[in-house]
């Protein structure tokens, strides 16, 4: 206790700050982003930014809240990591009746948010989320450390969800029903988060290992890591050139498409690709003690630079 409270307020204030991961929040934002301009363009949807504002709130605070119950799960294996160990709950900021508490708090102010704003599937889509991710991280399955459902839970569900909640504050089940389902933007979002999630899974190899978790990355080597992870990247590559191309052609509902305009939010983008190949090279590395502050503030910076970009052209050019 002596050593927890020999911090000051504003060490254990930034302490719940990090809990709630501010730099994670762009996968939130740019998978809702991504559906407001397939909502907006191709199913010519009546778009609210007041609404949407509302809705992105609340899917930060819900994963903001499953976050800090990850943390709070995780405190023991993460006091053991070679780069985690100084997570608030493992540096004692913050303790573990504390991260519970706000946790539960923060899951309980988004939900609220999603019940005001009356729409059912929107409010489904973060219910799902919730669900999965308590699966992903609490016991008896905590599918974080079982083969192949590791991946579907944790990078293949929750980016879809993301992506629906932006989706469906707009467009009705009826909508869908009659001009289908718009395919590229979510391989566009899978690829991306799919792959760099396997990358990173990778990174803490040798901490699953000691920890003998029995997770995906337990069962490929670093090779076959490289390979499924470019592979996810190269689709995700390929169908943004899809929605590009499918505008300036037949734009099939189908398909998904976005105005060239939007090609000026990939310019940010650019700058990491050398970095990204560094990554896709050797995981461990990347995400060693020594670089993992810089690997994760760097990373994700350019990822809020790319959902500005974009804002400002849907702003300026829709």
């Amino acid at each position: 206790m002596a050593q927890r409270t020999a911090y000051t307020f504003f060490q254990r204030v930034r302490g719940f700050l990090e809990l709630m991961r501010p730099l994670e929040w762009d996968k939130t934002i740019f998978a809702m982003i991504i559906a407001l301009l397939i909502v907006f363009y191709v199913y010519s949807a009546a778009v609210s930014l007041g609404v949407f504002f509302a809705g992105v709130v609340s899917v930060i605070l819900l994963w903001s809240g499953l976050y800090t119950l990850n943390d709070y799960t995780d405190r023991e294996c993460d006091a053991l990591h070679k780069s985690k160990y100084v997570r608030p709950i493992p540096s004692k900021r913050v303790s573990p009746s504390e991260a519970l508490l706000f946790s539960i708090g923060l899951v309980f102010i988004s939900l609220l948010i999603a019940f005001f704003l009356g729409n059912a599937l929107f409010f489904g889509c973060l219910i799902v989320m919730f669900l999965n991710q308590l699966a992903y991280t609490l016991k008896p399955l905590r599918l974080k450390e079982r083969k192949v459902f590791d991946i579907i839970s944790g990078a293949f569900i929750n980016p879809i969800f993301r992506y629906l909640a932006g989706f469906f504050l707009f467009v009705s089940f009826a909508r869908v029903e009659s001009m289908g389902f718009a395919i590229l933007p979510v391989l566009f979002i899978l690829g991306i988060q799919v792959g760099s999630y396997l990358t990173y899974r990778f990174s803490s190899r040798e901490h699953d290992e000691k920890m003998k978790m029995k997770s995906t990355v337990m069962e490929i080597n670093q090779r076959q890591a490289k390979f499924f992870s470019r592979v996810l990247l190269c689709i995700a590559a390929f169908s943004m050139i899809g929605m590009f191309l499918n505008y300036g052609t037949f734009k099939l509902a189908s398909l998904g498409f976005v105005p060239f305009e939007y090609i000026l939010a990939i310019v940010p983008g650019i700058v990491l690709l050398p970095f990204a190949r560094q990554i896709l090279r050797s995981p461990s590395k990347a995400t060693a003690p020594e670089n993992y502050k810089s690997f994760y503030a760097f990373f994700h910076v350019e990822s809020y630079l790319m959902i500005l970009v974009g804002l400002l052209v849907f702003v300026f050019f829709a």
